[in-house]
Parts: structure tokens; sequence; C-alpha cells
């Protein structure tokens, strides 16, 4: 976890202006649940090239996801920028 702003902060000290923050928690949310429900839909034909094992984890991965983005639990932010150059002479 980062408070807010830290990787802000962070991308500045590294030489980097940032010029905006994009919240995409959302986005992932609805990607994972689309995601799971075509998987479900093609069932038959994934599980003899994964196990049911690998399904059912795929599956269990997929709704903990949409559930931890629904609830704000888990976040995705897309950082835009670019990197400042310094002024100094280069050797």
């Amino acid at each position: 976890y980062s408070g807010p702003g830290a990787k802000e902060s962070h991308l500045r000290e590294a030489g980097f202006e940032v010029e905006q923050v994009v919240d995409r928690t959302d986005r992932v949310g609805e990607v994972s649940r689309k995601w799971r429900e075509a998987r479900e839909r093609r069932r038959p034909a994934l599980v003899p090239l994964e196990s049911d094992a690998k399904y059912a984890g795929i599956q269990e991965f997929l709704a903990t996801v949409h559930l931890l983005s629904k609830d704000r639990r888990l976040s995705r932010f897309v950082y835009i920028g670019r990197r400042v150059e310094d002024s100094a002479p280069r050797a």
C-alpha cells in the first residue's frame, strides 16, 4: 500500500513529471468479470487444456479480482508523464 501522492512523489524523484493520473479500477473489475464469464461459457474446451484444478484456480482468481476492485480494496492507477531532461551537461 502506498499513501495518496506517494507514487507521484517517487516518480518526480526519479526524474519524471506526472502529467495525469487515471483511476482504472473500474475497468479492472469489468475486465475480470467479463473474462470469467467468457471462460465459463468455454469451460468444456478449457478444462481438457488446463485441468479442472487450473481452471478452478483461474476462475477463483478472476472472481477475487472482480470483488476486490468492486469494493475498492484493489485499485489500479495509470500514471502518464514524461522524463524531465535536466539542464546539466552530459559527459
